[in-house]
């Protein structure tokens, strides 16, 4: 096949990956596990951010009432629990997590104080959110803060909010529901930012929250939580994925003759990265899923059929 044609293809299947994104798995993940009711519902925290610009609403259901689920939400906090998300990657990046597994029995949080997102030295003491409303049992509501900006004082600017509101549900289990609202619909971002927030910021924050509810879930229910080895897993193969993707473009750019071959494996990388990403399949299925990747980058390495060696093709 062509270069021409072989980039045509690619182009092609990126565009589509592009409009899979922004039709499909965007509003996708945006609305994680709500209903259209929770979608459209007014929840605690709504009024801190009544002109947000984004507004993503998730939510699942925990096997148990809203009394056993509220400890866990309460001792949030580099301080206290942690996430119980990604607690590997985290500290990757000095940010000290905790694990917890287990009910610490710290008092509940109050409104004004600081829920740390790293310790406190990091990020220039800027990667918190402040408890504006704490109602035990039925909702826990943050202003969250800008981390790329200092306001007047020389304290970070409000960016949002967080809720996390339980609402029980008749057979005794309880509906857990993450509302977050940022930005200002009356100041519109630079491209650079948008593209930044919807491609790769929004999809790092949703799965982290999505395995902070996760997390919460499980230890409410008193199911085994998910071991520290399956995380760590998981995030390589992001790594490993991005690394063959990234390995295959840059290939692709200095090896013209096949570069085809090298474009076809990028675009495989970006795919699977995709599927890795989002819908979070077994390590098993993860593992020879990247192993089949690994296999494709070294088809791509082998030189095609009548290709001269760099060698020969300088003497020729």
């Amino acid at each position: 096949m062509k270069l021409a044609a072989v980039v045509a293809v690619v182009g092609a299947a990126l565009t589509a990956l592009l409009v899979q994104y922004f039709v499909l798995i965007r509003p996708w993940y945006q609305g994680w596990g709500a209903t259209a009711v929770e979608l459209r519902a007014r929840l605690p925290g709504d009024e801190l951010a009544p002109d947000a610009r984004e507004v993503e609403t998730r939510a699942l259901t925990i096997d148990a009432p809203p009394e056993r689920v509220w400890p866990w939400l309460a001792q949030l906090g580099q301080d206290r629990a942690g996430f119980y998300s990604y607690g590997f990657l985290q500290n990757l990046f000095g940010m000290d997590m905790p694990r917890g597994d287990r009910l610490l029995g710290l008092p509940d949080p109050r409104p004004g104080e600081k829920l740390l997102m790293s310790p406190r030295p990091a990020m220039g003491g800027r990667a918190y959110a402040v408890h504006e409303r704490v109602e035990p049992g039925r909702a826990l509501v943050l202003r969250t803060y800008a981390l790329r900006m200092m306001g007047a004082g020389g304290a970070p600017p409000p960016s949002g909010s967080w809720a996390f509101v339980l609402a029980p549900e008749p057979d005794g289990r309880t509906r857990l529901v993450v509302r977050s609202r940022r930005g200002s619909e009356h100041v519109a971002p630079s491209l650079a930012a948008s593209a930044l927030g919807a491609l790769v910021l929004d999809p790092l924050h949703f799965a982290f929250e999505r395995r902070l509810m996760l997390g919460v879930k499980e230890r409410a229910e008193g199911r085994p939580v998910e071991p520290a080895w399956r995380e760590a897993v998981e995030v390589a193969l992001w790594f490993t994925t991005a690394a063959l993707g990234l390995a295959a473009l840059a290939a692709a750019l200095r090896r013209r003759p096949a570069a085809g071959r090298w474009l076809l494996a990028a675009t495989a990388a970006l795919f699977l990265f995709t599927l890795l990403f989002f819908a979070r399949p077994p390590v098993a299925l993860a593992l020879l899923l990247v192993v089949a990747l690994r296999f494709a980058v070294a088809w791509a390495w082998r030189r095609p059929p009548g290709e001269a060696r760099p060698a020969e093709a300088a003497r020729a």
